[in-house]
């Protein structure tokens, strides 16, 4: 029952929420193009935390998501060509693998608008077996990410195992320039044995947040 509750909240994630966005991707843009951060210039193309309503975020919580962020460009000044996003797993400091990887082609004159990822944990309930290990290795993680331009959706899904031991938080970088073919920093996903720290962004706090036992860093980056 807890595997077929699974899949039918991963199916509705993998629907609503690209639906959504691609919606709002045909409507104007969620936030105006003038930035908050002082230290950005209005010339500037930029990437950020969408300005999501509240309705829209409840939606997304009803399809089943545990965790997600969603990022818009805003203010293009660049014929982007192809966007990429993936994960990179850090543990205890030292990057261990990227995973993930997914690429968007943009033809003519489209336009990407949002990055998001969407996480979904799980847990399959083994009424046969109350060891405690085997419990917790089935505890795992539905990473689903998305690339939604003003007429395409670009999907990837992975299933993680987590320790259900550890302790979770996450953090979105805020609004920041997007430089071409730059890796950008999107959002860190920080598990720790007990607890974890909050942190305020990835780039004012990468070094703290690299200090955890294990830190997934969702990046993307954007190519002529």
């Amino acid at each position: 029952m807890i595997k077929k509750s699974f899949k039918i909240k991963s199916i509705l994630i993998l629907i609503l929420i690209p639906s959504l966005l691609l919606i709002l991707a045909s409507c104007k843009q969620l936030s105006p193009n003038i930035n908050k951060n002082n230290s950005l210039s209005n010339s500037d193309s930029l990437i950020g935390p969408a300005n999501l309503t509240p309705e829209v975020k409840n939606l997304i919580k009803i399809g089943g998501a545990n965790v997600f962020y969603v990022f818009e460009v805003k203010n293009q000044k660049e014929n982007y060509k192809k966007v990429s996003c993936w994960i990179d797993l850090f543990e205890d400091g030292k990057l261990k693998t990227s995973f993930g990887k997914m690429t968007s082609m943009l033809q003519g004159s489209d336009k990407v608008k949002y990055i998001s990822i969407s996480l979904n944990n799980w847990n399959i309930d083994n009424n046969n077996n109350n060891n405690n290990n085997n419990n917790n290795n089935n505890n795992k993680r539905d990473l689903i990410t998305s690339i939604i331009s003003n007429n395409s959706v670009s999907q990837g899904r992975l299933i993680d195992k987590i320790d259900s031991k550890s302790g979770e938080s996450s953090v979105a970088n805020q609004e920041q320039k997007l430089i071409v073919g730059q890796d950008i920093n999107l959002a860190a996903f920080i598990q720790n044995e007990g607890s974890t720290s909050t942190f305020n962004s990835i780039s004012e706090n990468m070094k703290e947040i690299l200090k955890n036992k294990k830190v997934y860093i969702f990046r993307c980056k954007l190519e002529k």
